[in-house]
């Protein structure tokens, strides 16, 4: 299945989880990987197995809360391949460990850590690939969590 012989696919949050799922099976179905995450063993891992299968996958350690290492990890991915054809954001993550939480309870830092993994990055990642996604027409999913709408304990 090579649906996506030549396009090229955006992945955040790629070292595992959902977003390395998807990183895997978009290369199965024949896209190139431009692999982002903070997490450079678990990035390096999802890398090495997107080659195991043939694929081919540019690995991009960033911290997608800072606008100018975005920036730079997608002129980078367009240097080296020219085009994006389709953007993942599945990057976020719980912000418990820094102080998140019940309103009354959660820290101002926590606070802010959460907004800049969970949207200040998605966020990011829009705003510098969409011109070359606009070039392609190609497509976005911004994957979000169900703790969003719920909130959690």
């Amino acid at each position: 299945m090579e649906r996506l012989r030549d396009k090229v696919a955006v992945v955040t949050g790629a070292g595992g989880g959902i977003g390395r799922a998807i990183a895997l099976r978009l290369a199965a179905e024949g896209a190139r990987i431009a692999a982002l995450d903070l997490q450079a063993e678990a990035l390096a891992e999802t890398v090495a197995r997107i080659s195991e299968q043939g694929g081919e996958a540019l690995l991009q350690v960033v911290d997608l809360t800072q606008a100018e290492l975005v920036q730079q990890a997608v002129a980078h991915l367009l240097a080296t391949w020219g085009r994006i054809d389709v953007v993942f954001n599945g990057a976020g993550a719980s912000g418990r460990q820094h102080g998140d939480g019940p309103v009354d309870q959660c820290s101002e830092t926590g606070w802010q850590w959460t907004l800049d993994v969970n949207l200040t990055s998605v966020f990011l990642v829009c705003k510098y690939t969409v011109p070359a996604l606009l070039q392609t027409r190609g497509a976005m999913v911004n994957l979000s969590s169900v703790l969003g709408i719920v909130g959690g304990d």
